[in-house]
């Protein structure tokens, strides 16, 4: 919300609850990365918005990935931050390792977010979409020194910055905190 709080000045702002997340109904099982894909061009609809840039956080990358792929006609842009998975972190002790490291970056207010939603997404659903996270192309992006993996929190300032920058073709903000640059990182085979 911190993020969208500032690039509301720009636009009009959703962030929807995908099913089985945050405080839309809870699920029996696992939904795979497809379904909550599938899910997100419904939540376009009920809006009646057509043609939108979507803005993905952690495990939302490969849902927008997904989203771009099976619907782009309604996907303008897309902006995938931190995202999860890939091969570097696998095994998952390798992953729990990174995210524990990266802990201490983050804003102290999103424990109070984030616990209670890994706690209620848990530990089976997590293990699930791993696998499919790390199957996800790699792609050119923008990086904001010192930031947290959940940087729409800690440094959302210049998230916002970045994300209407490259829409707009501009480079870095020097009055919000972080560096940010772009880097091409090479896709594997």
């Amino acid at each position: 919300m911190p993020t969208a709080r500032l690039l509301a000045r720009r636009a009009l702002n959703v962030v929807p609850d995908l099913p089985g997340y945050g405080k839309s109904e809870n699920w029996t099982y696992t939904l795979r990365i497809p379904a909550l894909a599938n899910a997100l061009p419904e939540i376009l609809d009920e809006l009646e918005l057509e043609k939108v840039v979507l803005v993905g956080n952690s495990m939302g990358c490969p849902v927008i990935l997904d989203v771009a792929h099976t619907a782009p006609d309604r996907v303008d842009r897309m902006v995938p931050i931190s995202p999860a998975g890939r091969a570097q972190n696998q095994p998952l002790y390798r992953a729990a390792g990174q995210l524990a490291v990266d802990a201490v970056r983050e804003n102290h207010g999103m424990a109070r977010v984030a616990v209670p939603g890994y706690l209620r997404f848990g530990v089976v659903n997590a293990v699930t979409l791993f696998g499919e996270m790390t199957r996800r192309p790699d792609t050119t992006v923008a990086l904001i020194e010192g930031a947290a993996h959940s940087v729409n929190f800690s440094h959302p300032g210049e998230l916002a910055h970045v994300i209407s920058s490259w829409l707009d073709g501009v480079d870095d903000d020097p009055d919000q905190p972080g560096l940010s640059r772009v880097l091409l990182v090479p896709r594997r085979s």
